[in-house]
């Protein structure tokens, strides 16, 4: 009997050692792939016309990243081609292909067009109390503050990321606490979450000791 104690143990120490190992592995990965507000480009605002007879799905991906220039446009593009499903996270080439996709499909469609125009390619998360609360939207970054594109849009006028999250809290009636900005281009290298297929990367978003409390 004391020997199968034994075994337990030392089963249940190496258990032990081998969580603690994959969470500090888990933080140092997040910590590669988090980024400060602060980190997102400052983009100088130009006027660009939007087509009014542009059909989108006549575009290949290529035509739809060299036609789109400035937020305004790829909002344009999201409320014309992109119908809100619920669907696991695709590339920005899928859902381009499929003319759907869910809020975090939506982020990869606004950041995807305009990475080529300098800006950076920052997925923001929004956490609420349960797993099922959440949200996603591209932030941009101009001399004027952040905005946000995605199926919840809000134009670039706030201070700071968290008067951001309030303005889509004020806007949208939610009561979102808690915010995490991630890199793309680190959360998903060699441009897979543009020409890719099928993404993931549930394991970061659902680390609540990531995420940023914001301060009432």
């Amino acid at each position: 009997m004391g020997k199968i104690k034994d075994r337990i143990g030392k089963f249940l120490a190496v258990l032990g050692f081998f969580i603690w190992i994959t969470s500090i592995a888990m933080h140092i990965d997040l910590a590669y792939k988090k980024i400060s507000p602060e980190e997102i480009k400052i983009i100088k605002q130009i006027d660009q016309e939007i087509d009014p007879l542009i059909d989108y799905g006549e575009l290949t991906l290529e035509e739809v990243i060299k036609y789109i220039k400035t937020p305004e446009q790829v909002q344009d593009y999201l409320d014309k081609h992109i119908q809100y499903v619920k669907e696991p996270l695709e590339s920005f080439r899928k859902n381009h292909e499929d003319g759907a996709g869910a809020c975090d499909s939506f982020t990869i469609c606004s950041a995807a067009p305009l990475k080529d125009n300098g800006y950076s390619s920052t997925y923001l998360s929004l956490n609420g109390k349960k797993e099922s609360e959440g949200h996603s939207v591209f932030v941009y970054r101009t001399k004027k503050g952040y905005g946000c594109r995605g199926n919840t849009p809000l134009p670039a006028k706030y201070k700071s990321v968290e008067d951001l999250v309030r303005g889509l809290n004020a806007n949208y009636g939610w009561g979102y606490k808690r915010y995490l900005l991630l890199n793309l281009d680190k959360v998903f290298p060699k441009e897979s979450w543009i020409k890719g297929g099928k993404l993931s990367f549930n394991h970061l978003l659902l680390m609540k000791g990531a995420y940023t409390k914001i301060k009432d």
